[in-house]
């Protein structure tokens, strides 16, 4: 499916929601649509979605939201090179969300620690909570068949500069296996090119050519 028409669809649907609209209804929707945005490049509609959805969430008193949304500081102390802030902060975010009940932000909070710890070079502790994130997919309610490729997608990008291309091919197939259930050329393509440079490093050179190709055609 054309990745622009499913971002117009999701924009049609968000702009039908008014205040009669069940709340979490509206949440989840104006999330996607935030991700949708991010996903296309357009970095400044996301953020101003976002925006709507901290407008929201503060008007419902949704801590647990609110406390998700407060991840974009963690992303800006690691990119200023404040990795154990970062951290820190994380820790700080995490504890306030420890009783919740959404699956996808428990999810979320193991996929940033994931980050912090490969932005640090502590290979064992993102492996752990990349493993956990994916263990989460299997609770979630909506898009759980995306959301476990892109944890699939995640894991054997990280067994590849774990230097274990063996264990990365076998995540990859598992995440290949899965693409007849949802279309997302982008994921395809990394997926692609993680199995192309893992079966470059086994020196299978000729299957390693056909995965760059199947690599370039995904994307």
């Amino acid at each position: 499916r054309d990745n622009q028409a499913a971002l117009k669809q999701l924009k049609d649907f968000v702009a039908k929601l008014d205040a009669t609209t069940d709340y979490q209804i509206r949440i989840d929707a104006l999330g996607d649509l935030a991700r949708a945005y991010e996903d296309s490049g357009d970095t400044e509609q996301s953020k101003l979605t976002i925006q709507e959805i901290k407008k929201l969430a503060e008007a419902n008193k949704d801590t647990d939201t609110l406390s998700i949304l407060r991840l974009s500081e963690v992303y800006a102390l690691r990119d200023s090179g404040k990795i154990a802030q970062a951290i820190a902060k994380l820790d700080e975010i995490a504890l306030s969300l420890k009783t919740t009940k959404r699956v996808d932000y428990a999810m979320r909070i193991e996929i940033n620690y994931a980050a912090m710890y490969l932005s640090a070079s502590k290979f064992d502790q993102a492996l752990s909570h990349t493993l956990a994130a994916l263990k989460l997919t299997e609770q979630l309610k909506r898009h759980q068949t995306l959301s476990k490729m892109r944890r699939l997608d995640s894991l054997a990008s990280l067994y590849y500069t774990m230097q274990n291309p063996e264990k990365a091919l076998v995540v990859v197939s598992e995440a290949l296996a899965l693409t007849s259930q949802v279309n997302s050329p982008r994921i395809v393509a990394n997926l692609r090119q993680t199995q192309a440079m893992a079966l470059a490093d086994l020196k299978r050179y000729p299957e390693a050519l056909v995965a760059y190709e199947r690599s370039l055609q995904a994307s």
